[in-house]
């Protein structure tokens, strides 16, 4: 039987048992994350490749491989920060008119490259100020709002959207004083109203997603039930449900969505789609957090869209950081010569080679290491993308049910491992192979499971090149 090939994309690993490998020095492994080869949970179709915001307003700019290597498959727009002549509806009608063609501009482009679209419409009306206003329906006056909204409608029957891949997104995290500070009752108003407005226009055509909150769905978040409860007795459920995922700290998927589904199960609420919209913070904007991300959203079948924190005009540029030119992010918003990242290898490494279906995976239990794990029998490879957050330390990934395989009692399997630098904002390569890490071939007598673990080798320790590279934990392939 022809052998198989499992490539590793994390770290620095090793393979246990490590006496297996000369020079290698055994650490203590601070937690198991667990691949299971058995458990097939469909077809792979790299959920994690959205993006809010970073679009040119040029978008032919960046070349196209740029946009399609990595799987585009979300953006999300409505022209936030943008200066006068597009200054939103608040700024008067022609602001708000040139404000709709660049978001129209990014739908276009969207759309060119196979990607959904999901418009944040509440921010086409523009910036208010966030302690004076005016806010939508101060006072109790909705005029003003109302007008602005059969103004959307309108347009976008007039450029002619399609409803399949053009999604309406009523407000963006109202649920935090650093952007809303009228009461919930009126964001909730302004949900209702606009809700049904769309609803009127396009019946259930239209696909409108929300709430969009900063704080994740439970039971315990105030906010969450009062809209739970609001939209149920009114009416006016959300297609998708979407928050974001930017605290850092313990925050992961298996939490945030056990919370979502106590939320639905209390009032009685669909479990609809979820997206989450906004994923990562800046510092987990690196190969190994970009690999922790990826890992985490395939487990709960959740598309997500990596956070952006640039700054206008930055916000509009670099497709959310996975891309950079010469003199960034100070370079002028028409500048090209783009190159990729690092981050950017990982998400084409994870779009383009990991193929076939994905397999069920856990993280470890301190939630520092995951790991995303796709099978093709076709080409009788696994491969194994896993990432971190950020942490030093020493953990397993254990692979289990090689039986599901096809293998014999006896054999050899062939290691590869690739790690994908960060490099910070500058140009990044294929993935490279780890040097100090040999294609070995295993022993597979009596053997379930095998595990494989990141080990630092004595030369390496000193090496301020190396140990950036393993701060940011790279990505290591297991092929």
């Amino acid at each position: 039987m022809k052998s198989w090939l499992l490539a590793l994309l994390p770290t620095f690993l090793g393979v246990k048992p490590v006496a297996a490998i000369p020079g290698l020095v055994p650490r203590q492994s601070s937690g198991t994350a667990v691949v299971s080869l058995s458990n097939n949970t469909g077809p792979s179709n790299h959920l994690a490749s959205g993006i809010i915001f970073g679009i040119p307003q040029n978008a032919s700019q960046i070349p196209d491989n740029m946009y399609t290597d990595w799987g585009f498959n979300f953006a999300r727009g409505g022209g936030p920060q943008l200066p006068s002549p597009a200054g939103g509806w608040l700024a008067g009608r022609t602001q708000y008119e040139n404000r709709m063609k660049e978001v129209m501009s990014n739908y276009q482009a969207a759309k060119k490259y196979g990607a959904k679209f999901i418009c944040l419409y509440e921010t086409l009306y523009g910036e208010w100020d966030v302690n004076n206003g005016p806010y939508p329906g101060d006072n109790g006056n909705w005029t003003d709002w109302d007008h602005f909204t059969q103004a959307v409608i309108a347009d976008m029957k007039s450029y002619r959207v399609s409803l399949d891949d053009f999604i309406i997104e009523i407000f963006n995290e109202v649920d935090g004083p650093w952007y809303w500070t009228r009461p919930q009752s009126q964001a909730l108003e302004m949900w209702r109203r606009s809700y049904n407005a769309f609803r009127k226009a396009f019946g259930t055509d239209v696909t409108i997603q929300g709430p969009s909150t900063s704080g994740e769905p439970k039971l315990s978040n105030n906010w969450w039930t009062t809209f739970a409860q609001y939209v149920k007795t009114n009416d006016c459920i959300p297609d998708t449900w979407t928050w974001h995922m930017e605290a850092g700290g313990s925050q992961n998927m298996l939490e945030s969505t056990a919370g979502l589904h106590s939320l639905l199960d209390h009032y009685g609420l669909p479990y609809n789609n979820i997206n989450i919209n906004e994923y990562g913070v800046a510092s987990e904007q690196v190969s190994s957090g970009g690999a922790w991300w990826i890992s985490q959203l395939e487990r709960v079948d959740a598309p997500g869209l990596r956070g952006n924190w640039q700054g206008y005009p930055g916000l509009y540029d670099y497709l959310a950081n996975l891309v950079s030119k010469p003199n960034a992010p100070n370079a002028p918003a028409d500048a090209t010569g783009y190159f990729p990242n690092g981050e950017y290898q990982v998400y084409k490494y994870y779009a383009q080679s990991m193929t076939g279906h994905r397999v069920g995976t856990m993280p470890s239990p301190d939630m520092i290491v995951d790991v995303y794990a796709t099978v093709d029998t076709q080409a009788r490879v696994v491969k194994l993308l896993a990432g971190s957050r950020q942490k030093e330390g020493t953990w397993t990934i254990e692979v289990k049910t090689l039986s599901a395989l096809g293998l014999p009692s006896h054999g050899t399997l062939n290691i590869k491992c690739l790690a994908f630098p960060s490099a910070g904002g500058g140009k990044s390569k294929l993935p490279r192979p780890v040097a100090f890490t040999p294609l070995l071939r295993i022993p597979t007598i009596n053997w379930t499971s095998f595990s494989i673990r990141r080990i630092l080798e004595p030369h390496m320790r000193g090496n301020s090149r190396i140990e950036r590279d393993m701060e940011d934990l790279l990505s290591l392939l297991i092929m």
